[in-house]
């Protein structure tokens, strides 16, 4: 496996995508609040999630390229990361509070706190330590699924080994690309894992 499949790994995981994945997986938990929304509520809240998790920053984050603030996507130095983790916090904040004025049940609004959660923690981090992001959004759907399985006594046994295996495959792709350190990897998916699960166990 080479640099482009690393490249690829790398894209379909991009932290930006977690939100949406994430509630792609709850949307598939055989439970009540997958249960009881109907399709269109679904489809509605899919786009919400998606539109504010990923265009909204996509744009602001092409404006701060433009500015000089960062100066490519990728973000390779910590310093350039600090804006981002900020804008990432304050929107899954407002989703959160958004969502949370709705009638949907509130394991919808609560991925979301649990990413503002996450979001301030890389912050605080970098100011000190680079780590992955990416490693810390798989991290973050490990530790949730967990946490879930756990506290809700669900059989999650097939989406945690997946998950996991997801998570092995974006620390090779990171360390692949020479983006981090083995390190920053380690750091990046316990980061994420003890948030989520820490938040789910919590529920």
């Amino acid at each position: 496996m080479g640099n482009n499949f690393a490249k690829i790994i790398s894209v379909i995981f991009q932290p930006l995508f977690m939100p949406t994945y994430t509630l792609l997986l709850v949307f598939n938990i055989n439970m009540y609040f997958s249960a009881i929304l109907p399709f269109f509520a679904k489809l509605l809240l899919l786009i919400m999630i998606f539109s504010s998790t990923v265009l909204i920053p996509v744009i602001i984050f092409t404006v701060f390229k433009r500015k000089g603030l960062i100066r490519s996507y990728h973000m390779e130095t910590k310093e350039e990361r600090n804006y981002p983790y900020v804008v990432t916090a304050i929107i899954y904040f407002l989703m959160y509070m958004l969502i949370l004025q709705t009638a949907v049940p509130a394991i919808y609004s609560f991925f979301l706190l649990c990413a503002t959660t996450l979001s301030l923690l890389l912050l605080i981090i970098n100011f000190r330590f680079k780590i992955s992001a990416h490693m810390a959004g798989i991290g973050g759907v490990c530790g949730l699924l967990i946490g879930l399985a756990f506290r809700l006594n669900l059989d999650l046994t097939f989406q945690i080994i997946a998950a996991i295996a997801c998570a092995g495959l974006v620390g090779y792709a990171r360390l692949k690309l020479n983006s981090h350190k083995p390190s920053e990897v380690y750091l990046g998916f316990l980061a994420g894992v003890s948030v989520f699960l820490g938040f789910a166990l919590l529920l």
